[in-house]
């Protein structure tokens, strides 16, 4: 199989390439193994990354019907579950000190708002 890959670093792909004809094998082979080792690496993910990926499939599973009924409002994921919706942003900060859940990820969203981050763990930053 042909790919093109774009965006690779030349001065890496240079190294990478005389590392490859180091131990005689074609760029092919040798990013092959490079992206599975990479991919092994990665599979050991700690519990608070798993945590948070199942807040954020939360979210993309829940937000257009929100986005309809809760335009503006504020909401709550943790431990997977949209556990509020609320006025402000200070009552969601309130509810996770209700709640017991500083140092917890949870996933703090005003609903229609788009924002790159959207991943919180608390800890220092709430009081």
């Amino acid at each position: 199989m042909s790919i093109l890959i774009r965006g690779i670093d030349k001065e890496i792909y240079a190294k990478f390439k005389a590392k490859a004809a180091e131990f005689g094998l074609k760029i092919g082979e040798a990013l092959t193994k490079a992206m599975e080792t990479w991919i092994n690496l990665n599979n050991q993910l700690t519990s608070e990354e798993i945590e948070r990926k199942r807040n954020i499939a939360t979210f993309r599973s829940i937000i257009k019907d929100l986005e309809k009924t809760y335009p503006h409002k504020w909401g709550l994921i943790s431990q997977g579950d949209l556990l509020c919706i609320k006025d402000t942003y200070d009552e969601i900060i309130a509810e996770i000190r209700a709640r017991n859940l500083l140092g917890t990820p949870s996933y703090i969203f005003q609903i229609g708002r788009k924002i790159k981050k959207r991943t919180f763990g608390f800890g220092s930053r709430v009081k």
